[in-house]
């Protein structure tokens, strides 16, 4: 049997990793990475972050804010994605945030998570808030997961913005509850619409519910504008958040080797080819969203958006594009290896000016 990625997994074991680390679900943010991982390739604290390095000797039950920090340097956060994160990276230390810990003026806390859109972000930092001393800056790696699932997940909330796994969510929640609901679906789940909630009937509701004529809802907000409306809404929170405790935030639109028009490596021909004759439409489906037509049009909105909430805003496709790079840097389209790291984080520490006192 063939395996799904078996050219990546040659050309990065590690990758092999990454995709079975599964996710816990966790209250308010829906999920997040699995409590106290230990491996070789990625450690996490009792609250699913990653550490910069880990040390055998933390206790398993140690939380990344106990980790001893440069007195001698500020301290800032990024947060984002599976990126920030460090899918792919071959350890701990070779994570955007160890780079730039080691490269910059600053111990970076990394807040990132697998799968994170750009309201988890913003949850998963407040949730934290109270164990992070002395925070003077916050790095934004993101966008990519605000576009793709925009356009991936169908008829998701407006207010709050899609989510992975928001189809199975609402799917569960539209389950009977209680035996009494659940033998009346038993008994009766044949006359009613497959996606019935469940939880909406009772004893004074079940015939009305029956014998209702089906409606078309015509979505009246399209999905351009839902995601300006999320990404708006994010942006002016982290500027009331920037105002209110007087740290400066910077947006960065994060990297793909489609947006920075990459020349492939003979590596990266070889994974890429593979990931484009994948019968797995999931795959497909978030390809088609990392697209150069779609990339424009988020970074038009996102430098708007900025502007308008005095947020300080880079493109790193635009500065890895100047580059000409054709060295092996990214294990998929999306995700980096870690010298792919360590090049984005000497590019932050010199465009983010975060050697400078």
């Amino acid at each position: 049997m063939i395996r799904r990625n078996q050219t990546k997994y040659l050309l990065a074991p590690q990758s092999e990793f990454y995709d079975s680390m599964g996710q816990d679900w966790k209250p308010f943010i829906m999920f997040n990475e699995v409590s106290n991982i230990r491996s070789r390739y990625c450690n996490t604290d009792k609250d699913g972050l990653r550490y910069n390095s880990y040390n055998d000797k933390i206790n398993i039950s140690n939380s990344i804010f106990e980790q001893e920090l440069d007195q001698n340097k500020k301290n800032a956060i990024i947060t984002g994605g599976s990126l920030a994160f460090g899918e792919a990276a071959t350890s701990d230390s070779k994570t955007i945030a160890s780079f730039l810990s080691k490269e910059s003026n600053y111990n970076f806390i990394n807040l990132a998570g697998r799968g994170f859109t750009g309201y988890q972000e913003i949850i998963n930092f407040m949730s934290h808030l109270n164990k992070i001393k002395n925070i003077k800056k916050v790095v934004i790696l993101s966008g990519l997961n605000d576009l793709v699932l925009s356009r991936y997940i169908k008829n998701y909330d407006e207010v709050y913005g899609p989510i992975y796994g928001y189809d199975k969510f609402i799917a569960k929640m539209k389950e009977a509850a209680g035996w009494k609901k659940q033998v009346f679906k038993f008994i009766f789940g044949k006359f009613f619409d497959p996606n019935t909630n469940w939880n909406e009937i009772n004893s004074l509701t079940w015939r009305k519910e029956l014998f209702k004529k089906k409606k078309e809802i015509n979505k009246i907000i399209g999905n351009d504008e839902k995601l300006e409306n999320t990404l708006d809404r994010n942006l002016m929170i982290w500027s009331i958040i920037s105002k209110g405790m007087n740290l400066s935030i910077d947006y960065v639109l994060q990297p793909t080797s489609i947006w920075q028009e990459k020349i492939l490596s003979n590596e990266e021909e070889k994974i890429f080819k593979e990931a484009d004759n994948t019968r797995f439409l999931e795959v497909k489906e978030i390809y088609k969203s990392v697209t150069l037509d779609k990339y424009n049009y988020l970074k038009k909105m996102l430098q708007s958006l900025t502007k308008k909430y005095n947020i300080n805003f880079i493109d790193s496709n635009e500065i890895l594009k100047k580059k000409y790079l054709k060295n092996y840097i990214y294990v998929d389209k999306v995700h980096m290896n870690d010298a792919g790291y360590q090049l984005i984080s000497q590019e932050l520490t010199r465009n983010l000016s975060l050697n400078t006192k």
